[in-house]
């Protein structure tokens, strides 16, 4: 299993983490796409391959419970800044057999944006008929959100309403729905919620 960590920004506590394994560290800064280009090499290798992002610091023992997991689509379970626990790409794994069925999946993905590919692949999985990703341990998110310690901001998409993702606030004057692909001119007021933090 090839362990990837896709990065912009390195965080020391997240990379201490995957001490043992050989993990490939690839750098993605360079335009908004890259990390879709890194999942499409990724998907078309053929190979079983993990994710662990940037801000994604996992538990003791957690890349050997993906890489022992006979399911074929397995991640990690972190706090989701809409207020939910979840399963992204924090930390995922998919097996080379997935990836080789569904070897066009990367190019079907419209919005290659770095803040939507997670939401995006796991959509376009769902419409091929699997529900969601076999989930693993917690693993803790150092990214916290916009307002202060354990404090996330919603910013609602004006077309459809549901919560941008902050770092796509933050980065962007106008922002793109996950959800519908509307680029936000003006977003509605933002509503804020506490959040534990891990």
């Amino acid at each position: 299993m090839r362990i990837v960590y896709p990065h912009v920004s390195v965080f020391p506590e997240a990379v201490a983490a995957l001490d043992g394994w050989p993990v490939e560290q690839v750098d993605v800064s360079s335009d908004d796409q890259a990390y879709y280009r890194l999942l499409a090499d990724l998907w078309h290798s053929g190979e079983d391959f993990c994710l662990v992002e940037q801000d994604i610091v996992i538990p003791t023992g957690a890349l050997q419970h993906l890489a022992d997991c006979p399911e074929e689509w397995c991640a990690g379970v972190y706090w989701m800044p809409w207020g939910s626990w979840g399963s992204w790409f924090g930390m995922v794994r998919f097996r080379g057999s997935l990836t080789v069925r569904h070897p066009d999946l990367p190019e079907s993905i419209e919005h290659r944006h770095w803040s939507a590919l997670d939401s995006a692949t796991m959509n376009h999985l769902r419409a091929l008929g699997y529900s969601e990703p076999h989930r693993h341990e917690f693993v803790k998110h150092l990214t916290k959100g916009r307002g202060g310690l354990g404090v996330t901001v919603f910013v609602n998409c004006s077309g459809c309403g549901s919560a941008l993702p902050t770092e796509e606030v933050e980065r962007s004057p106008q922002p793109r729905c996950q959800d519908c692909g509307l680029v936000n001119d003006a977003v509605v007021e933002p509503t804020t919620m506490t959040v534990p933090i891990l």
